[in-house]
């Protein structure tokens, strides 16, 4: 049984000693500043504002009395706390006169003569505390320093200074005089009982095993840890119910006499923190951080979940740095008035934690998972809560943020996991249906907070009606029936096509098949198949505009069918598993695509830091959140409808999806009437842009574009500055669009570089350079391989819709080289003269598109011939 006592009454009945396995007192470390004035500023609180307060649980093993007298109480949990309180009362019974200084003095050494506190951990400890004691009357504590007023006295030995605990004792008695030296009378606030604990004494342990439960729980010698204030704040409010604490999931370890209370804090301070020690891997110092975050998670998105009371100020990352005051909100913003114990938020995150440990084969305690292997290889891995150093417990007490998705997927499992009395077939149904739900509306958490909380919300009225429907989707069926959008936050397509699988998966046919396509599309879908169902004729309507009861299903033998062999088609298109070269596969099909038309999904005018109000037009990526093939598969758009064509027409049923591509692109690439410079042309037929050996550390799959007015196509890799980096965009830009800060590279000069590259035959180089603003001209360099001072060179950039603009730079060490010599050969070689000001004129010269390719090869040949001009031998 537990006691509620102060340090004066713990002193009556036992003899305090700390275990020599202990480590050092910690609290008066120099590096522990912020925690020593933190418990110091609550310990003067309580004092001075006449109320009393409790430091929670200590923990302690009792031995043999000493000679019929006192018990000897060796400390597992509480050496810091008992040690602060024992040089509390020193302070404030030296400050306060000498009939205080006295009845301290009595106190720790009555009439049996033996020490009330002491160390064991040194002699000198052990000398310093007696010391301490012996001569609280001989001091004169006016002042504010402390330890200068102890280190100056005759009874103190320099030798003493060598102890770390003795140090750190003097460091916390400054921290309390620089706290309390204008106050007076306080001591008796201590012996009226202002500050207590709760002592419990753990029944069956001796010594040795009280050494083993010590270095699992207490080695880490942290002082009042965010975990442990917590923590008595959850005891604190257990208590406060009267009935309902013998639910609590039965553990199979006991400690015989516990109350129900005391049994709630041994299942924190021995059976989690003994299952978190082991996850762990024996580090001590992590095992407060583990339970914490354990605590908080379920707690924290539970609040979050409940709009209605969640605070605005409250932000996600209170997860990773939590604190006391407001975690008293979320404590009791949760319940409803008059709830009982069993339907308290304490209670179900209780009942979460003690469901995930279990006992290990040596006795002791371990987190265990709660899903099969396969399970969690394609749907949800439990596992990642706990284990491994990127876990979501290890990433939380790191001070690391987790992503919306981790939360709200955990906040599922969370749900079901509390939940009493249910099938062990429901927390695969719902998980299933919850992991699906939650990767497919990723694309709605926009990066506030408020969608995240909106999808909290959502899911918790998922799993209500889920369990009112007796563990079924009835009731969510139900719901979508009567119209709008019932859960917000969420992708409502995504939830047509769940109920949809649910109904499915009633029939004995199509079960296994459902099954199978979420496993074998799962590594790119993440369990999405509205396409494979919306082919197969499953879903009547789209995806985005389905309302539920208007489907239409059976165990048609023929539907089940042609949805199989579109599932195997999607799967050897865009999982990488089923295909090594799926990267590539996936480039190929965005070219294929552009040639039955413009495909390309857009944000409607999202506004962006470097464009004011631009609406963005993506080829796809596989990876991009807003600009994926997925969502796109799921939309109804005049695109997918294009996707549609080439699927049937050439993808479906295929055998070699790279072959079947080609197809497409090379008769697109025979019969189209399109130029050969216009941006689709090179794009579908140029596949040097593609296979990354054009700025080859810049791959063209990790580059974005922009599209101007004039449709003019920039691919743009990611610059110095790293902002917005998306891959493949296409921007129609404004007519007064004010800057591009990253680098870039222009379509049609980057075609004409793969044409021309390896036709050089003259002793050239040749080289791109890109652009950084939108001022500049990214294009194609060319200067003589034996030039090393880059007397001359010839740059290409695009000048129009039809026309690249060439230029000769000479330098001062041209030479003999004239501008004259120059212009005149541009002009015998067809060039164009620009029209404008004169100045232009002598600057650069014009050549169609369609031209450009000789002529440039020609105005190479014929400088390399003009005297001055040195080049190495083909």
């Amino acid at each position: 049984m537990s006691s509620r006592m102060t340090f004066l009454e713990l002193t009556r009945n036992h003899v305090i000693q700390i275990p020599d396995l202990q480590r050092d007192y910690a609290q008066g470390r120099v590096t522990e500043k912020e925690k020593r004035q933190g418990f110091v500023a609550f310990l003067s609180g309580v004092l001075k504002n006449g109320k009393a307060d409790s430091l929670g649980y200590i923990y302690g093993v009792v031995d043999r009395p000493y000679h019929n007298g006192p018990s000897r109480l060796t400390l597992i949990d509480g050496q810091q706390r008992l040690t602060t309180l024992f040089l509390l009362h020193w302070y404030l019974a030296a400050k306060d006169g000498q009939l205080s200084a006295e009845a301290f003095r009595s106190a720790m050494t009555p009439s049996d003569g033996l020490l009330r506190f002491s160390y064991e951990t040194r002699a000198s400890c052990r000398d310093f505390c007696m010391a301490m004691v012996k001569h609280v009357t001989d001091l004169d504590l006016s002042g504010r320093d402390v330890s200068t007023a102890i280190t100056g006295c005759k009874w103190f030995y320099m030798g003493w200074n060598d102890d770390p605990t003795v140090t750190s004792m003097l460091i916390m008695l400054d921290c309390i005089g620089e706290a309390l030296c204008e106050s007076s009378g306080l001591y008796q606030r201590l012996c009226d009982g202002a500050i207590s604990f709760d002592l419990l004494i753990l029944d069956g342990f001796g010594l040795e095993a009280a050494g083993d439960l010590y270095i699992k729980m207490n080695s880490r010698g942290k002082a009042l840890t965010n975990f442990e204030m917590i923590k008595s704040m959850i005891l604190d409010e257990t208590a406060r119910f009267s009935s309902g604490l013998e639910a609590i999931a039965a553990e199979e370890k006991k400690i015989g006499g516990l109350s129900p209370v005391d049994r709630l804090g041994w299942l924190f301070d021995v059976k989690w923190s003994d299952a978190a020690y082991r996850q762990s891997k024996d580090d001590p110092d992590a095992v407060d951080g583990i339970l914490l975050s354990l605590v908080l998670l379920p707690m924290v998105s539970e609040y979050m979940s409940r709009r209605e009371a969640s605070d605005s100020t409250l932000s996600i990352s209170f997860l990773a740095h939590p604190s006391t005051s407001q975690f008293g909100m979320i404590l009791h913003g949760c319940d409803e008035p008059g709830s009982s114990f069993k339907d308290s938020v304490v209670f179900r995150m209780m009942r979460f934690i003690d469901s995930i440990v279990e006992e290990d084969v040596d006795g002791g305690w371990r987190f265990h998972s709660l899903l099969p292997d396969g399970f969690r290889q394609y749907c949800y891995d439990d596992s990642h809560i706990f284990e491994g150093d990127g876990s979501l417990v290890r990433l939380l007490s790191g001070s690391n943020r987790i992503s919306y998705g981790d939360l709200l997927k955990f906040f599922a499992y969370y749900l079901c996991v509390s939940t009493p009395d249910k099938e062990e077939w429901a927390l695969l149904v719902w998980m299933r249906f919850a992991v699906n739900m939650i990767e497919n509306s990723l694309g709605h958490l926009v990066g506030d907070e408020e969608s995240c909380k909106r999808a909290l919300d959502s899911i918790r009225h998922l799993y209500e009606d889920f369990v009112e429907a007796q563990f079924e989707f009835s009731k969510i069926e139900e719901n979508l029936g009567k119209g709008g959008k019932p859960y917000p936050g969420l992708d409502y397509g995504q939830l047509v096509e769940e109920i949809l699988k649910w109904e499915l998966r009633k029939l004995p046919l199509w079960a296994p098949v459902i099954d199978d396509a979420e496993q074998r599309l799962h590594s790119y879908f993440k369990g999405q198949l509205s396409y494979a169902l919306f082919s197969s004729g499953l879903l009547l309507g789209t995806p985005d505009d389905a309302k539920a009861g208007k489907r239409w299903y059976d165990d048609d033998i023929g539907k089940i069918d042609a949805f199989k062999a579109v599932v195997a088609s999607l799967g050897l298109l865009f999982c990488p598993e089923r295909n090594s070269q799926n990267s590539k596969l996936l480039l190929l099909l965005s070219r294929a695509l552009l040639t039955k038309g413009l495909y390309m999904m857009t944000d409607n005018a999202r506004e962006r830091k470097e464009f004011i109000s631009e609406r963005r037009y993506s080829l796809l990526c596989p990876s991009d959140r807003d600009f994926s093939w997925k969502r796109f598969l799921q939309s109804d758009s005049e695109g997918r409808t294009l996707f549609d064509d080439l699927f049937n027409g050439h993808l479906l049923h295929a055998s070699d999806m790279a072959v079947a591509l080609r197809t497409v692109i090379d008769d697109y690439s025979r019969n189209t009437d399109e130029s050969e410079y216009y941006w689709r042309y090179i794009l579908v037929t140029n596949d040097r842009l593609f296979d990354g050996d054009v700025l080859v550390e810049y791959p063209y799959q990790e580059k974005r574009g922009i599209w101007n007015s004039t449709r003019t196509f920039y691919a743009w890799t990611e610059g110095d500055d790293g902002n917005n980096a998306h891959p493949s965009w296409i921007y129609p830009l404004r007519e007064k669009m004010t800057r591009i800060t990253s680098f870039h590279s222009e379509l049609t000069t980057l075609h004409l570089y793969t044409k021309l590259d390896g036709l050089l035959a003259f002793g050239w180089k040749l080289g791109y350079r890109q652009a950084k603003t939108i001022d500049g001209a990214p294009c194609v360099v060319l200067h003589p391989d034996g030039d090393d001072r880059n007397r001359i060179q010839i740059e290409v950039s695009k000048h129009d819709d039809d026309r690249f603009a060439v230029e000769v730079v000479l330098n001062c060490e041209a030479g003999t080289i004239s501008r004259d010599e120059v212009v005149s050969l541009s002009d015998e070689l067809g060039f164009e003269m620009p029209d404008g000001e004169s100045e232009e004129k002598d600057r650069f010269r014009l050549i169609p598109f369609d031209k450009a390719e000789k002529a440039v090869l020609a105005l190479a040949e014929r400088l390399a011939l003009l005297p001055g001009i040195t080049t190495t031998s083909p």
